[in-house]
């Protein structure tokens, strides 16, 4: 039989059983489960009689003295206080010379207890709650704020934390009693400062009720239902209304759906799928989003998100497909990857009998978002997940000789070489059946359309009143690309050898030419990071390209690409594509310049790369030679779209760049420019000490501090710095693109999503283009600050899906591979329909590996590629029909389809 879901761990008072011992115990009870099931049909007074106690709840005091501060002193250098205000106990803190959080903690002798609840009103983005329980672990649950500013209660149920737990066994098992609660303001979630006011704290002894299944809407209170941002809802007999004024404070005004039956969660382990039906209220196509929550939810961990474009008027059904765990034994791990497959323990993969929180959202676009949601179900009955996952023994090895997945099938799974050989074929005929769209010229311009001037290269034009890319021809040119045209994708072996099977070892001469040594990129949970490892990794899509082409594979797979691309429409080769490809003149393609040849701002904490010093002479001359040294044939080629140079920096707020070099050492160029300002601003440095609230006692003293000011007194001095930060780095990209090739489009720094407006702002004083990173379900809306009229280039966006083999969906999932296909018609058909939008690049060609990519864990299944070459048929229907309509969408004269992609 296959396993079913397993419970989160947690131990009663008492208990001294080990989490392996509790699985088994588990599922031996699965038959005293069915008789709680038809238990549930009783009479709710019944059940509280059977719970052994009524709910009970005892309040705590607002009063500071029983209380305790913590500025967390294991994080030197916060300051702040708790006090009295009016009835509300108020927390500040202030992390002006560093720290990690401040703290109110309460200890309490209430051993029944198992949840919290309180009222909470902060400038912070996020609180935490800290549990302590009877062996003294800690377990931290993190609580997004959907209202700053505004009272909104928050419960926690007195669960153990899947990531965030230390001290007493440190095992992640909780056991009652707690005996002590805590709430805290993070550092990394205000902006210097921050304060939050506490009340109405009270803890409840509570039967425990039947999770509730969603959601019979007829019978949901709507005014009950709490809100993000400023939006509203309102019950319209079976459905809910809800509207999201354009104006908002937060990235995800929205509804929250919590169980109304007394439990504080949903079950909704008997399926697979959270389903509801949409209709769009609003006059254009909007987008909504669901995340469905455990305990804890930040939009990254413990949760998982879908969502769907809907256009006007249009009724549908949104869906979300969901993976479980903890049905995995702790033995069975797949570490590595953003998020194991189903029943391993992970941060994407949910605990489904324990559902705190059913979101609805949208992403705000300076237009109001009406909708009705109705019909909340589940779908697909959960079928179990493989025998193998039970044990070690079977589990490993995890990935096949072809680097899936070993335990799930899946329409096109590879089985043998000869599966990989049909598949050529059959696809050779389908190209074939499929020629290149009528009506384009050599670059995919349209060439049935209007004539504009023809200057040799790309260019920009407005016209009958939408923005258009100009290709060298003179043809109006819409930008339908995919990104890194390549021929790898690697995952590490290193300390993993017993995931894999049937693949040559390091050092074997059968696979020397597919491994290699590779770097992991920054952030704390990276797998190879961890490990202080660099390891070797193994590209599984080359070996499969040579299975499958033979000994030319790689020439083979090139020309491949191209027939591909002419066949599914696809006019652009977007960021990261090989240059020996653009080299073949077939394709227009952009090009990715770096500026990290220069310094870095030491002060900065970045994404990918920290921010470069952009006062450094070296700055601008290291993008030159970048270009020089890796492009030197794209400054004169006709089908060079455009360049772009750098990616996603973290810009962060209007101060940060100007706080990171105060945070910098005194040899810092930039350092040395912000006091060379502030010198000729304030002359004498006790002006400027008067100024900012500080005591340097000289201009040296400045440059040697790495300390932050006032950040309400220097405030304006840290504005105008930063925003010279950034001027100076458009200014010297452009500079330097231009240099390099006068007349290719400099496309900006591909930001991602949409930073704050004085940076979009300057940014558009020197770019062509600008570009944005938007992984959303609809641009129809996307819109430039203060009606900034230029165009905008998408450099990246995808969908992922977890119905084929991969267990991460990605920054924005589809419950199937139809529904991929479907969402990324209607993203294009929407940026068609955007004036300002001259392009789509979809990221990316190939799927990554299961197994995960060493930089950084990524796993997303999200490609028109699969790991053995297969193409997604729904993605290219679905590229094949954006393309067939692409300049007539545009241009106004063909709406969109309807059309509803099926699995073949």
């Amino acid at each position: 039989m296959p396993y079913g879901p397993a419970s989160t761990k947690y131990e009663p008072a008492g208990s001294n059983s080990r989490r392996s011992t509790q699985r088994t115990a588990k599922r031996a009870m699965s038959g005293f489960k069915n008789i709680l099931a038809r238990l549930a049909v009783l009479p709710a007074v019944c059940l509280v009689a059977l719970s052994g106690f009524a709910a009970r709840e005892r309040g705590v005091s607002a009063t500071p003295a029983e209380w305790r501060f913590s500025n967390g002193p294991e994080f030197p250098g916060a300051t702040g206080k708790l006090e009295k205000n009016g009835g509300a106990l108020r927390l500040d803190g202030d992390f002006t010379k560093g720290g990690g959080y401040v703290a109110a903690f309460r200890r309490f002798d209430f051993p029944e207890a198992n949840r919290l609840v309180f009222r909470v009103k902060t400038d912070a983005s996020t609180v935490a709650v800290r549990l302590r329980d009877k062996t003294g672990q800690v377990h931290q649950h993190h609580f997004p704020i959907g209202r700053k500013g505004e009272w909104q209660e928050i419960i926690v149920p007195f669960l153990p934390a899947r990531k965030h737990f230390w001290g007493g066994r440190a095992d992640g098992t909780l056991t009652l009693p707690v005996t002590e609660f805590g709430i805290l303001i993070h550092k990394r979630h205000v902006n210097i400062r921050g304060c939050c006011e506490i009340s109405g704290v009270r803890l409840i002894a509570a039967p425990e009720s039947r999770p509730e299944e969603p959601l019979d809407l007829a019978r949901y209170d709507a005014s009950k239902v709490s809100v993000n941002g400023n939006a509203s809802v309102s019950g319209n007999g079976s459905a809910l209304l809800v509207t999201i004024p354009a104006e908002q404070t937060i990235s995800w005004p929205g509804i929250n759906l919590r169980p109304q039956n007394g439990s504080p969660f949903f079950d909704l382990s008997r399926c697979s799928v959270l389903a509801m039906d949409v209709k769009n209220l609003s006059g254009r196509q909007i987008a909504v989003k669901c995340q469905i929550e455990n305990l804890g939810a930040n939009g990254r961990e413990f949760c998982i998100r879908g969502g769907r474009a809907f256009d006007a008027g249009e009724t549908a059904t949104l869906r979300v497909r969901y993976y479980r765990s903890g049905i995995a034994p702790d033995d069975v791990k797949f570490e590595g990857v953003l998020s194991p497959f189903e029943g391993l323990s992970g941060r994407n993969t949910l605990d489904v009998e324990k559902i705190t929180n059913i979101m609805l959202f949208t992403r705000p676009s300076g237009k109001e978002v009406k909708f009705e949601v109705s019909n909340i179900r589940l779908e697909e009955p959960f079928a179990g997940v493989s025998d193998a996952v039970g044990s070690a023994a079977a589990f490993y090895p995890a990935i096949d000789r072809f680097g899936q997945y070993k335990h799930k099938e899946w329409p096109g799974k590879t089985h043998s070489e000869a599966d990989l050989v049909e598949a050529e074929k059959r696809e050779r005929a389908d190209l074939s059946a499929h020629p290149r769209p009528a009506g384009r010229n050599r670059f995919g311009g349209w060439a049935a359309g209007p004539s504009l001037e023809a200057t040799g290269s790309f260019r920009t034009a407005k016209h009958d009143g939408r923005w258009y890319l100009v290709d060298p021809e003179g043809k109006l040119f819409f930008s339908h690309g995919i990104c890194q045209f390549e021929q790898v994708q690697y995952s590490g072996v290193t300390f993993r050898e017993h995931y894999f099977e049937g693949i040559p070892l390091p050092g074997e001469a059968a696979g020397k030419e597919f491994y290699r040594k590779m770097d992991y990129a920054p952030g704390n949970d990276n797998f190879y990071r961890r490990m202080k490892t660099r390891p070797d990794v193994f590209d599984f899509f080359g070996w499969n390209l040579r299975k499958k082409y033979g000994g030319d594979f790689r020439e083979r797979y090139r020309e491949r690409l191209f027939e591909r691309a002419a066949s599914w429409g696809i006019n652009t080769m977007g960021n990261w594509s090989l240059a020996g490809y653009a080299r073949q003149g077939r394709l227009p393609y952009v090009l990715q310049a770096y500026s990290r040849g220069a310094p870095a701002i030491q002060g900065h904490r970045g994404i990918w790369q920290h921010f470069q010093d952009v006062f450094d002479p070296r700055f601008e001359k290291a993008v030159e030679t970048y270009l020089r040294t890796a492009w030197a044939f794209a400054a004169d080629d006709p089908m060079c779209l455009g360049i772009f140079v750098d990616n996603e920096h973290a810009w962060g707020n209007e101060t940060a760049l100007a706080e990171a070099v105060l945070a910098s050492p005194a040899g810092q160029a930039a350092k040395r420019e912000f006091r060379r300002r502030l010198e000729a601003k304030y002359g004498p440095v006790e002006k400027l000490n008067e100024a900012w609230n500080t005591a340097y006692a000289s201009y040296d003293a400045f440059l040697e501090s790495t300390a932050l000011p006032d950040p309400d007194r220097a405030r304006s001095d840290l504005l105008a710095f930063n925003d010279a930060i950034v001027e100076r780095y458009f200014e010297g990209a452009r500079n330097a693109v231009k240099r390099f090739a006068p007349d290719k489009l400099y496309l900006g720094c591909r930001f991602a999503g949409t930073p704050n407006t004085r940076i979009v702002k300057t940014a558009a004083r020197y770019c062509d283009v600008l570009s944005f990173n938007i992984y959303e379900y609809s641009v129809e809306d996307f819109r430039l600050p203060d009606n900034i009229d230029m165009p905008v280039i998408i450099g990246e966006f995808h969908f992922g899906t977890l119905a084929d083999g991969h267990s991460y969906p990605g920054l924005q999932g589809s419950a199937s591979q139809p529904e991929r296909g479907s969402d990324y018609l209607r993203y294009v058909e929407g940026a068609l329909r955007n004036p300002l939008l001259v392009g789509t690049h979809y990221y990316r060609l190939i799927d990554q590996s299961p197994a995960g990519r060493s930089q950084d864990n990524e796993n997303i299944g999200f490609g028109f590629l699969d790991i053995c070459d297969r193409p997604c048929p729904e993605m290219v229907r679905a590229a094949r029909e954006a393309a067939e309509k692409l300049y007539e969408i545009r241009s106004g004269k063909q709406k969109p389809s309807n059309r509803k992609f099926r699995q073949p």
